[in-house]
């Protein structure tokens, strides 16, 4: 492997170490937070057993009780868990199922039954949305679930899906404050943001933040899928839930991402690096186009954080969005052994392959054709995870206890 490639590896590792669940929880109680009476705690999203980790490395056992949902695959046999009563769930994810189901009545079940005088803490991460879930009486599962499908290869931004996850939700769009004690004594939310300007009212579909209102252009839209999905639902402004006295902070997000690649990027002396406050949004080729454009114009090392769009085909193969941006650069960096390009997200996984992304460079097309295949055909049946994975381009990190999106790293040296 050439320097290029392992420098940019050893930045991308040093960004999840610095927004890793665990440390951002642990770091922020010590620094913030006493309790005068044990606390419960409630962990969800794909980084809920690291946040609940770092909530134990600082409370140990003064944890009474606590209730964690996470991704199927995600728990693994953990003493501390065992030690504290955690209860611990696992659920689907992206698609909700019958655990999602059953887990939105434990967590309602958990919150009814805590004395208004326990302190709560919220940990809260991305994947909630699909992971738990209680369903008003005129929805059906199988209606949950056909939306979910018709989201993930929409093109639409997490805004819009979450916009629509809300409408469909008792506990979504701050509706879970309704859920506890109306005089709760003290809950904290801490968050770790995957969304655009770390919206509270977006991570996880808001649990405990009400959305602003929608506005006509939102309302059509969101009915338009609703009657093209012949859904039992008409959209309506959600009202403000119970008031309570939540205090609410973000431990991790992509900024605190992007700045710890530039620090490791600046160790290593790289120069001259420009790290993006913008983010790379919308569709994967228009963003991909834009990477090459701005390589082409200066060399450095660029550092961005993404959410693009990608509309998928009606089969897919292995890959996601990580893996489409990355093997299109790599067509267009074809031959040029000045250009090194990695895009991994921030939680392991990419789409529908198990994997974080790719790092592609000049001669990633030509190792693929070496072994004849055509980068074409895999980008056009979403299949790019096969073409990365012959070609030896694929990051694979395994599940890294955090999500704040995807990390573009964009180098010309």
């Amino acid at each position: 492997m050439s320097i290029h490639r392992q420098q940019l590896l050893q930045i991308y590792h040093h960004a999840l170490k610095a927004v890793h669940g665990r440390e951002s929880v642990a770091r922020y109680l010590r620094q913030h937070q006493a309790f005068d009476q044990p606390p419960a705690i409630i962990a969800i999203g794909k980084a809920a057993p690291a946040m609940m980790l770092g909530a134990l490395d600082v409370l140990g056992e003064q944890v009474q009780q606590g209730l964690l949902i996470t991704k199927q695959g995600l728990l693994t046999p953990n003493q501390a868990f065992t030690k504290s009563k955690i209860i611990c769930l696992e659920s689907n994810h992206p698609v909700p199922d019958q655990q999602s189901i059953d887990a939105g009545q434990q967590l309602i079940t958990f919150l009814q039954n805590l004395p208004q005088t326990t302190p709560v803490i919220c940990l809260i991460s991305g994947g909630a949305s699909a992971l738990v879930e209680v369903l008003p009486d005129d929805l059906s599962l199988q209606d949950l679930q056909r939306v979910n499908q018709y989201l993930l290869s929409s093109g639409l931004d997490i805004q819009q899906m979450n916009a629509i996850r809300q409408q469909l939700s008792c506990i979504k769009g701050g509706r879970l404050a309704n859920y506890f004690h109306p005089h709760q004594q003290t809950v904290l939310g801490l968050y770790i943001s995957d969304v655009p300007s770390d919206d509270l009212s977006i991570i996880g579909s808001g649990l405990l933040v009400t959305p602003k209102p929608l506005d006509a252009s939102q309302q059509t839209q969101i009915q338009h899928i609703f009657t093209e999905l012949a859904l039992p639902c008409t959209v309506k402004q959600i009202p403000p839930a119970h008031q309570l006295n939540i205090e609410h902070n973000i431990v991790a997000s992509s900024r605190i991402g992007r700045l710890a690649a530039l620090d490791m990027a600046k160790k290593l002396e790289i120069e001259p690096i420009y790290c993006a406050d913008e983010l790379l949004v919308g569709d994967v080729f228009e963003a991909a186009d834009m990477i090459v454009q701005t390589l082409k114009q200066n060399a450095g090392l660029y550092i961005w954080s993404s959410e693009t769009t990608v509309q998928l085909p009606e089969t897919i193969g292995r890959g996601g969005r990580c893996q489409t941006l990355a093997l299109t650069i790599a067509q267009q960096i074809v031959d040029n052994e000045h250009y090194f390009v990695l895009a991994g997200s921030t939680d392991g996984n990419d789409g529908s392959h198990l994997v974080a992304g790719a790092l592609v460079d000049g001669d990633t097309i030509n190792r693929g054709k070496t072994q004849g295949l055509e980068a074409d055909e895999y980008l056009q049946t979403a299949d790019t995870g096969s073409f990365l994975d012959v070609t030896g381009d694929l990051i694979d990190t395994g599940e890294t206890g955090t999500n704040v999106m995807d990390l573009i790293l964009a180098w010309r040296v």
